[in-house]
């Protein structure tokens, strides 16, 4: 039904990629919600979650211990919902990292429990050399597989808020789908989604795939031969 439109307060539950997506139906003109209950099983993610909902002003967040059985808003985007595809946020200067005048996104790893969604050797040859790489996220991966690249590795470097401001200004994304892809696209950041599996491909096609303003933005890469 029309839940998400009469309501001031909704039950939400997911990971950072889910409250980033439900982020952008806050964000849609016609939804006046000022509440949310979120659940979710991982809560020590609750203190990032809590900073992808404060990109939307005006919203309070109640993190829940248990799940509620009411019905949920979750990270799929459902057709007859409203979302904002492209949202503008309010996000810090990032002067500071003395960043290249010019450079594409590299996220190695993301998930909080998902340990396939990693870049590997193959992976990250397609990504051009010509331009240098930031590299963002919380992994401590070995920055070695990007030898070929020119880096600047900011991983677990930056807060939250800093690290989408990074994203933002960049000329393309690389890296698996999650949260800082999403968000590369709702800011037109030309982004590659390197897929690991059907896992991968699904939660992609009810996110990424139904927000038809992304799809010029985004190139399915990795498993799926690059289509």
């Amino acid at each position: 039904g029309n839940m998400i439109h009469e309501e001031e307060t909704i039950n939400a539950r997911g990971t950072l990629g889910d409250a980033f997506m439900i982020v952008l139906k806050l964000s849609a003109d016609t939804n006046k919600i000022n509440k949310v209950n979120h659940y979710s099983k991982h809560q020590y993610a609750y203190p990032a979650i809590k900073k992808i909902y404060n990109l939307v002003d005006n919203v309070e967040v109640n993190f829940l211990q248990n799940p509620l059985d009411e019905d949920c808003v979750n990270g799929f985007m459902e057709a007859h919902e409203t979302w904002n595809p492209h949202p503008t946020f309010n996000l810090p200067r990032v002067e500071k990292f003395n960043l290249p005048v010019a450079y594409s996104i590299v996220q190695l790893n993301s998930g909080l429990n998902q340990k396939w969604r990693n870049l590997n050797q193959s992976d990250v040859k397609k990504i051009p050399v010509d331009i240098p790489v930031v590299v963002v996220g919380t992994d401590n991966l070995d920055i070695g597989i990007l030898s070929d690249h020119t880096v600047l590795d900011l991983r677990n470097k930056t807060t939250i808020e800093e690290c989408l401001s990074i994203i933002r200004q960049a000329k393309a994304f690389y890296g698996p789908q999650g949260f800082l892809s999403f968000f590369a696209l709702s800011q037109k950041v030309n982004s590659n989604i390197f897929l690991k599996n059907q896992s991968d491909i699904h939660a992609t096609n009810v996110r990424v795939g139904m927000i038809k303003e992304w799809q010029k933005y985004v190139k399915y890469r990795g498993i799926t031969n690059d289509y």
